[in-house]
């Protein structure tokens, strides 16, 4: 089942299930999306929103309170859960500042292998 957050970028167009976590990827006018990142993968488990920034795709993972980020290859470069989440936590969206950090409910992380999120 396929969220209701759909991204693109200047080749491909991308959704996410928020069942089971797979990111699903298709060319610009194809008229079908194949499976991208599998379900699971890095204990993406859950996908809500979605966005592509540069050569990055950020991933919110709904329930399960984490975020991702791949490359537009599909390599993780970073993923945490929300800090502070005692319960748990939706992360639905996720915005990319001015200065290229991305921001998900309340952490913000550079874009970048081995980002972490500042308090």
């Amino acid at each position: 089942m396929p969220s209701p957050s759909v991204a693109a970028d200047h080749h491909y167009v991308y959704t996410a299930s928020i069942a089971d976590g797979t990111v699903y990827r298709g060319r610009l006018g194809a008229k079908t999306l194949e499976p991208f990142l599998p379900g699971g993968q890095e204990g993406r488990t859950q996908a809500a929103g979605i966005k592509t920034t540069g050569n990055r795709l950020l991933v919110a993972g709904a329930f399960t309170g984490r975020f991702f980020v791949y490359t537009n290859t599909g390599k993780l470069v970073s993923s945490y859960t929300v800090p502070h989440a005692s319960t748990p936590t939706l992360v639905n969206d996720e915005t990319v500042a001015p200065t290229g950090t991305h921001t998900s409910l309340i952490p913000s992380a550079p874009l970048s292998t081995g980002s972490r999120p500042s308090r």
